[in-house]
């Protein structure tokens, strides 16, 4: 009785052994699903204000045919709520990511240009692979700093050059860019005899768009694009003046940068000439019949016989005038001088002479002085020659021939042709 008892106990726990080993999965035919996501963030720059680009990739094994969001925090890691959040996806194709993890699949890359980034400056990226399974965490693949331009750069440059070879005109160079877009032309602005806040300077434009590898040699990344040089023609202001040169901001800078001012001796437009007349105590009197006020007599108590000398280099033409018209009437100049300078800019006439100091003629005064209407009745010039003279060599005398009520001498100047005042231009004493 005891042996059966016994045998069916064991037939028992057999029985119960084979129930709880049944009920148990069999191991070859698990999936578990809490990997958390893998990845790398491989790449970051910013070449562009406000903008970063970044490159990286990841995957989850707990579903690789799933493209994963990647987030990025700019400016600090995503527990700072003061961090910039973007969201990317891994989708792009990188066989070589399949290369290292082999079966994880070609599609798990992602890369992107980020605009409107806040913040600026050396900035921390920190990047995130976010968990589609079962994993516990969103993976942190990454961080990487970089200096995010921003649009708020004020220009940069240098004046590095001015000259001033010719009458009223300049030379200058140097180079300005702004990090706020450094595919843009600046323009430059140019002051001339003071700086941008003096009324009475002169201002003008260049722009800084001409080759100067140099600059981006010392500013890597700039651009070879942003030199400035010029012929600056017709400035006003002579003498030494000073030059300031200033950059016009494009972005969000808050100035318009001052890179250099430079002085300069610009030479004056306005010929130097010799006096006609060299007497202390003459004076210009106005011949009250020119409205205009450019013709002038010269007057002065012992003028009579007084040398007068050529204005500048040049050829005289010596003329004894005994009539002619002038303001519909005839009148007479006697002996008068016609000046025309070597370069054909400037002409002068010197009238009422007593004498020619290089012609081999010439008439007294009495012939050609108070002649009556009636011999005076036609135009009538007697030419004796013409000659060349240097500035400052005499040419004839002061006197009182044809139309005229004492001794003076007649002066009348032509610049470019037009008649100018002569008591702009030269002296007397």
């Amino acid at each position: 009785m005891r042996k059966k008892s016994m045998k069916l106990i064991s037939s028992i726990l057999m029985f119960a052994m084979l129930i709880v080993i049944c009920t148990q999965p069999y191991k070859a035919d698990v999936v578990y699903d809490n990997y958390n996501p893998q990845g790398f963030f491989d790449g970051l720059v910013s070449n562009s204000p406000n903008q970063i680009k970044l490159a990286g990739w990841a995957f989850d094994r707990s579903n690789l045919e799933a493209a994963l969001q990647i987030h990025v925090y700019v400016g600090g890691p995503c527990t700072d709520t003061s961090a910039e959040c973007f969201v990317l996806t891994a989708d792009e194709y990188r066989p070589d990511v399949n290369n290292v993890y082999s079966g994880a699949g070609n599609y798990h890359g992602f890369s992107a240009t980020i605009n409107n980034i806040k913040h600026t400056g050396n900035q921390p990226v920190y990047v995130y692979a976010i968990n589609i399974g079962g994993g516990s965490i969103n993976t942190h693949i990454g961080t990487l700093s970089v200096n995010i331009l921003s649009d708020n750069y004020n220009p940069q440059g240098f004046f590095d050059g001015l000259v001033s070879n010719s009458p009223n005109q300049i030379k200058l160079a140097g180079w300005a860019f702004d990090r706020s877009n450094l595919e843009a032309t600046l323009q430059i602005h140019v002051y001339v005899g003071g700086p941008c806040t003096d009324t009475s300077a002169e201002c003008f434009v260049l722009t800084a768009d001409e080759y100067r590898p140099d600059v981006n040699n010392v500013y890597s990344g700039v651009g070879n694009y942003h030199g400035f040089s010029a012929t600056i023609n017709n400035i006003k202001h002579t003498g030494n003046q000073p030059v300031y040169v200033y950059a016009i901001n494009i972005g969000g800078g808050s100035i318009n940068t001052h890179i250099g001012t430079l002085s300069v001796n610009i030479k004056s437009g306005n010929k130097q000439y010799a006096n006609p007349i060299r007497l202390v105590g003459a004076i210009w009197c106005k011949n009250t019949q020119n409205n205009a006020g450019c013709q002038h007599d010269i007057q002065a108590s012992n003028i009579n016989g007084q040398p007068v000398y050529a204005i500048d280099d040049g050829t005289i033409e010596c003329v004894q005038i005994i009539s002619d018209s002038y303001g519909g009437r005839l009148v007479s100049y006697g002996n008068v001088i016609y000046f025309k300078s070597s370069d054909g800019i400037t002409k002068a006439t010197y009238a009422h002479l007593n004498s020619f100091h290089k012609c081999t003629a010439s008439v007294s005064s009495s012939y050609s002085i108070k002649k009556s209407q009636s011999e005076c009745s036609s135009i009538r010039k007697i030419n004796l020659g013409a000659y060349i003279v240097k500035k400052g060599e005499v040419i004839g005398y002061v006197g009182t021939t044809g139309n005229s009520s004492g001794p003076h001498l007649h002066f009348e100047l032509y610049i470019n042709g037009v008649r100018k005042n002569p008591v702009n231009y030269v002296g007397i004493n």
